[in-house]
């Protein structure tokens, strides 16, 4: 339930459930604990006052605040909203990212990695596969190298069929997509009934999930092999996110090389060719353009609270889709700023320095 200021809030609570205490204040929306190996948390929050650029409200992307509800930094700068982070093995973050890039609106939802303090962002699957239009709530499995997931629309809830991907086949195969529940139809628009969300694996085979038979959802258990067992239904109220109340191992510490007050970052780049060859002969770039993505920010209001609805918001974009067309569909939702050109080296390298906490 909403909380009475209309913001949801980080809570904790000791297990046998007293000592319930508000960790967050302020108008913010801020969501999805996620305990860090250090003692901080992950969190998805709206701290970012900036408008998620294709519809009306704000965006919440991914922060990373101490346990007491303080000191937040950003790890994502992006521009729309992200969802469902949880910590890997390996001490990583993996979390469902969003990103346009002018490539489509429809199949930006992917499943990324980031170390906890922010550095080394890694597509882990998707990014280039039209169908599904993405993936959300995405879990290593153990012994594989297979990450469960729900594959998830574009245009609705977190809901679909659970899937399996296994990375071992390239991350942008569809044939490297394996759906546990073969009767929920991959999205399109999401499916209201008689769908899933939210696996959390509990051995190479066996997964925990919240599944709707109609539109109510409980916790079930299913596995690799079409087997699915009830383990909780109340029909008066939805069970979801459910959570393996147990140790587990502590994930390694990244040690972090991160200059927090830095207002640069160095890049370099390997090779341009890759992936544009042989349509682009080598020795034909002489320059690359490096381009922000520039934040719509949020208007803040007399009372303190920033904008949370643009009803017009097709106005917004950086050119107003229902009034301005291309030759081959809409223009660009994003405003762009260049910050300059760059040589090209003949081996197809590139060095420059840009500004930090940019989508660029």
């Amino acid at each position: 339930r909403l909380p009475e200021d209309g913001y949801y809030h980080i809570m904790s609570v000791l297990p046998d459930g007293s000592g319930l205490k508000q960790l967050t204040y302020g108008p913010f929306q801020d969501l999805w604990p996620c305990p860090l190996p250090d003692g901080d948390l992950g969190v998805v929050s709206s701290r970012c006052t900036a408008r998620f650029i294709c519809w009306r409200p704000q965006a919440s992307t991914l922060f990373r605040m101490k346990p007491d509800g303080s000191e937040f930094h950003p790890l994502s700068y992006a521009n729309l909203t992200e969802w469902a982070p949880s910590v890997m093995d390996d001490g990583r973050i993996i979390w469902t990212r969003s990103e346009y890039q002018d490539k489509g609106a429809d199949f930006g939802h992917t499943l990324w990695a980031i170390r906890p303090d922010g550095t080394h962002p890694e597509l882990i699957f998707g990014n280039d596969i039209i169908q599904p239009n993405g993936y959300a709530n995405g879990r290593p499995v153990p012994g594989s190298q297979e990450f469960v997931c729900t594959l998830i629309s574009h245009f609705g809830d977190l809901n679909g069929p659970i899937a399996l991907v296994d990375t071992a086949q390239g991350r942008s195969n569809p044939k490297a997509i394996t759906s546990l529940t073969p009767e929920v139809p991959w999205p399109g628009m999401w499916p209201a009934q008689e769908c899933f969300r939210e696996a959390v694996p509990l051995s190479h085979d066996y997964f925990l999930c919240a599944h709707a038979p109609r539109n109510t959802f409980g916790i079930y258990v299913i596995d690799r092999f079409g087997n699915r067992e009830l383990i909780y239904m109340d029909r008066n109220i939805s069970s979801m996110c459910p959570t393996v109340f147990q140790a587990r191992p502590r994930p390694p510490v990244i040690a972090s090389p991160m200059l927090t007050d830095a207002e640069q970052g160095e890049f370099v780049l390997q090779d341009v060719y890759k992936g544009i060859s042989p349509a682009v002969p080598r020795g034909a770039v002489k320059y690359i353009r490096v381009v922000e993505e520039v934040r719509a920010t949020l208007d803040q209001m007399p009372n303190g609270e920033f904008r949370k609805d643009h009803p017009e918001f097709q106005d917004w974009y950086a050119t107003p889709v229902h009034k301005v067309s291309g030759p081959y569909g809409w223009p660009t939702y994003v405003v762009k700023a260049s910050h300059g050109l760059v040589p090209v080296e003949p081996d197809g390298s590139a060095h420059f320095f840009a500004p930090a906490g940019k989508v660029l």
